[in-house]
């Protein structure tokens, strides 16, 4: 192979926009536009002038909009006579260092109407290898290029952001909230004032106090109980890969500095809860903005109507087919329980812990509670526990593939109040410190 004729190298050039500073940042929040040119050169250094195909755009970290262009299809730009100028190129969720890349990955968009050449069954480049996923050269099924590209790359010079804070990561502004727009992404959080409300076996909820929020909360999964936190506590500094768990926005692989909180030190800063209603659990926006924030729900009514929806014992009780829509003896049972405001089916409480109450009244809307971590004593459905209860304080969690998708979490028994009035949330499963900082939960 000739390969002073091959992408060797590719210079990437952006212009019209600010780049920002390492001492001023621009806003991560905010996307901003430029112009890109590209120019292809071979690994001497020469302009490939006969290059002609196309480049794929992207970002790291954030994400690439290509601009109206003639030159531009989805994420590709089309390079001839070895160069492409003047595309206009959005990038979007970027923070701290962030270069744009152009990467040659032999990736060709197919022409409407045509079958790509990686997917027609035809081995278009007589290599003895046919299609996607077969022929090396197939990027993926939708590629009109059996060819392999050389993988040369170029970048930007360095555009400067401001770090994302919990609010952007959860989703605050994003077209669907329900997944994290930096998902994948390792981000740190520099900025705000990260209070921690709850402490789990696997992990902690923090709240950013200093915005008003919604969206100001993440649940940060450690796979075991942060050795040494405590609810009040701040989060100095953190960090981890942002996740998505059945849309349940998660920060992984977490570090962080503490901050810890002392009674001497002032008032602990948990927030108040948010006060949810029937007509919050109605919105998925709404709900979205309270993800792992402290809530609270009032006189509620227990769903004692318990049914078991496991008829087969085999310790599960089935969904629709994904594939062909059909529901079963056991589907229609869970459905009809789960249009039922009153209804906990049965089988799920005992493998999940999960039971019902109705927000709202009788007709109200069904929210999820799991309270065996606060209080393993209590039992929802015992003889002479009333059906009604005062409130419930805890964290909401999120869990796609359920009806309803919220669970509620109390944190230890102060949560949990049958009659009369909840203590001041800043007293509530409160455990100060009295002894060395490093004493353990």
């Amino acid at each position: 192979m000739d390969w002073s004729r091959r992408a060797g190298t590719i210079v990437v050039r952006l212009s019209g926009g600010p780049t920002g500073a390492p001492d001023a940042p621009l806003d991560a929040s905010s996307a901003q536009s430029y112009m890109l040119d590209v120019e292809v050169r071979s690994a001497d250094g020469h302009t490939l002038g006969d290059f002609d195909g196309f480049l794929r755009v992207s970002a790291r970290p954030g994400r690439v909009t290509l601009g109206p262009s003639e030159q531009a299809i989805g994420a590709d730009i089309r390079v001839q006579n070895g160069r492409a100028t003047g595309i206009p190129i959005q990038v979007q969720n970027a923070f701290g260092r962030t270069e744009v890349w152009v990467e040659d990955l032999g990736y060709a968009p197919p022409p409407a109407g045509r079958t790509p050449a990686c997917s027609d069954q035809v081995d278009n480049d007589a290599d003895g290898r046919t299609d996607y996923p077969y022929d090396p050269g197939c990027l993926d099924a939708t590629d009109d290029s059996e060819m392999e590209g050389t993988y040369a790359s170029g970048l930007s010079a360095p555009l400067w952001f401001t770090n994302p804070t919990v609010a952007t990561v959860q989703g605050r502004g994003a077209a669907d909230p329900t997944v994290s727009p930096y998902a994948g992404e390792v981000v740190t959080f520099d900025s705000g004032f990260l209070v921690v409300t709850r402490v789990t076996r696997d992990g902690m909820t923090v709240s950013d106090v200093s915005d008003p929020g919604p969206f100001n909360h993440l649940y940060v999964y450690n796979h075991n109980t942060p050795a040494g936190v405590r609810v009040c506590d701040r989060i100095a500094s953190l960090s981890g890969i942002v996740g998505e768990y059945y849309k349940f926005t998660e920060l992984n692989f977490p570090s962080w500095a503490l901050d810890p909180w002392r009674p001497e030190k002032g008032p602990c800063p948990v927030p108040d809860p948010h006060l949810l209603t029937a007509s919050d659990l109605i919105s998925k926006t709404t709900m979205e903005g309270f993800e792992s924030a402290l809530v609270r729900v009032e006189n509620v009514l227990v769903a004692d109507q318990t049914q078991n929806c496991d008829l087969n014992a085999d310790g599960r009780v089935n969904y629709r087919d994904y594939d062909t829509n059909a529901c079963d003896a056991e589907c229609e049972c869970r459905e009809a329980c789960e249009k039922n405001p009153l209804c906990t089916e049965w089988s799920q409480y005992q493998a999940y812990h999960q039971w019902v109450v109705a927000v709202g009244g009788a007709s109200g809307q069904r929210l999820l509670v799991v309270s065996l971590d606060a209080d393993p004593e209590f039992d929802p459905f015992a003889p002479a526990h009333p059906k009604q209860i005062r409130s419930l304080t805890g964290t909401l969690r999120n869990m796609s593939f359920l009806k309803p998708p919220w669970i509620l979490e109390p944190r230890c028994p102060d949560d949990i109040v049958i009659e009369g009035e909840p203590k001041p949330i800043r007293e509530s499963c409160i455990f100060p410190r009295t002894g060395p900082e490093e004493e353990p939960n």
